[in-house]
């Protein structure tokens, strides 16, 4: 699917507000996805979106629309066109340790309020270390983290 997918950010000041605006801009266009949340702080945009991924039949379907897309225009503003996925331009490398898991640290959620770092340890009384982070308390969703110092007591956890 991402081989024949490209993402399209409008830099009009007038977003489009519909599918059959982003539809417009060629007609090998087969799928349209755009955000749920739609654009509620500005007034004039109310209701549109600023941009949107536009699905094609095939990858050489995909491939020509890029070009052609690259020098359109809506509503007299350019369009910034880039391949999904792969082929894409912005596409960010992650380094191998922000993939692994660490397998000695236990994600803990339900917390009730006003539970403490202290509290949590006790729960845990075979944990190195207990974290609950700021976010949790301030939003309400207390969760928070236990570390454990061996892969037996984080399993027996």
């Amino acid at each position: 699917q991402d081989a024949r997918t490209l993402y399209v950010k409008f830099t009009s000041s007038k977003l489009p507000s519909s599918h059959d605006q982003v539809k417009g801009l060629h007609p090998d266009i087969k799928f349209i996805r755009t955000p749920r949340k739609m654009n509620k702080k500005d007034k004039e945009n109310a209701g549109s979106f600023s941009y949107a991924f536009l699905e094609f039949s095939n990858e050489e379907e995909c491939n020509k629309a890029k070009d052609k897309l690259t020098t359109a225009r809506f509503n007299n503003s350019e369009l910034i066109v880039d391949f999904v996925g792969e082929k894409s331009r912005m596409k960010t490398k992650k380094d191998d340790k922000q993939l692994k898991m660490n397998p000695l640290r236990l994600f803990v959620g339900g917390l009730a309020p006003g539970i403490t770092k202290k509290i949590l340890k006790e729960m845990f009384p075979k944990c190195s270390h207990a974290d609950l982070p700021r976010s949790s308390v301030k939003k309400g969703n207390n969760f928070g983290f236990v570390q454990f110092s061996n892969a037996a007591d984080a399993k027996s956890a």
